[in-house]
């Protein structure tokens, strides 16, 4: 058994990275053993039970502060009090992946994988957005000398976090965001069960997950079903999230005059279920590595409309198309073309995917060996 600290946990059930990282980390064969970083505090107690059943540990920081220099004083002891050879470093921005792995060779370990799982910064402030964006760039180049190994959920993630020419560089691998499927596997008798609950029996349902936030672009997903209410007026759309600029989109629903056709959930522990219930998932977002709701959507065999900033190697079965955020017309057009879809796909088709969480697991776990 070999241990292995991980970042990117802190927020598992409330983000899509930590919930990533939590399900690579219980799906192992057991050669691997994930240890925890969670500087920000534990998930919930399900979370933390199944964690720990694994034989995992969980570090915190307690009331400590957690500015960058105490996360660095904090992840060097741990490393060097546990002898830890091996990191994975799950993370968006170069500028955080530099600073876990200075602490980890401060405390002596040797093996130092680096695992990109965006594309740009995500900031409702401009200004910050690209403050933070100049510090990513700084930092890039020590991120990339000091990586194993460039892993990433896709190629344009692989390119924001260790530049162009680590495409082609044999170091590079790409690591499927995988999913449970049985638990995603479409289910009649749940999608009856939720519509009925949420008075939708009788909708085409459109569909999002996600927070509210500059990166989701809930803005053009306003604009984008109030023009596809002039082609279905039977259609609704479910909201699953909540974020900083919730008041915002609120307004905006307000101004189309269009309340009634929208039902914002807030953040939920259903969300296999209530995929069920969906007609598709719009996603116009702004930016992704690539998005895990996406591919839970897919085993639940949910048709899917998806930004064209979203990287293609999201798409693994039929039903899912792209469109330019840029036109609101390409939009409607889409999401109209897929309403004669029929569900569910074949469930061998589903597990034999790479996006399965067994097989991604796997893959991962034999590159975390070497």
């Amino acid at each position: 058994m070999k241990r292995v600290l991980v970042t990117g946990g802190s927020q598992i059930g409330k983000a899509g990275v930590a919930s990533i990282v939590y399900k690579w980390g219980t799906s192992f064969s057991g050669e691997v053993v994930y240890d925890y970083l969670m500087q920000r505090g534990l998930p919930d107690q399900i979370y933390v039970d199944n964690i720990r059943n694994k034989g995992s540990r969980i570090f915190t920081m307690d009331n400590r502060s957690h500015s960058m220099l105490s996360i660095i004083f904090w992840v060097k002891n741990i490393v060097k009090k546990y002898g830890y050879e091996t990191i994975h470093i799950n993370t968006d921005s170069a500028y955080v992946a530099a600073a876990y792995i200075y602490a980890s060779k401060w405390g002596g370990t040797k093996n130092i994988y680096v695992h990109s799982h965006c594309t740009r910064i995500d900031d409702n402030s401009t200004f910050v957005r690209n403050l933070k964006t100049i510090f990513h760039y700084i930092c890039r180049p020590y991120v990339i000398r000091n990586s194993k190994r460039y892993l990433a959920c896709s190629k344009t993630a692989c390119e924001w976090m260790f530049g162009k020419k680590a495409l082609n560089s044999r170091k590079y691998l790409f690591i499927e965001n995988g999913v449970e499927v049985e638990k995603y596997l479409f289910k009649e008798a749940v999608r009856e069960k939720k519509r009925k609950e949420l008075g939708i029996s009788n909708k085409y349902v459109l569909g999002n997950i996600g927070r509210f936030s500059y990166q989701k672009n809930h803005e053009a997903l306003i604009d984008i079903f109030f023009k596809y209410l002039q082609v279905n007026s039977k259609a609704v759309l479910l909201l699953i999230g909540e974020g900083e600029l919730e008041f915002q989109i609120k307004n905006r629903i307000k101004q189309y005059k269009i309340e009634s056709k929208v039902i914002i959930l807030g953040r939920r522990n259903d969300v296999n279920e209530l995929l069920n219930a969906m007609d598709i998932l719009v996603m116009p977002s702004r930016f992704e590595g690539l998005p895990v709701t996406a591919v839970e959507a897919q085993m639940t065999s949910l048709s899917c409309v998806l930004s064209d900033d979203i990287t293609e190697e999201a798409k693994f079965t039929p039903n899912v198309s792209f469109a330019s955020v840029q036109s609101v017309k390409d939009w409607v057009s889409k999401i109209e073309k897929h309403r004669r879809d029929r569900r569910p796909y074949p469930s061998k088709m589903l597990y034999d995917s790479l996006f399965n969480v067994i097989n991604s697991a796997n893959k991962l776990e034999k590159v975390l060996l070497k």
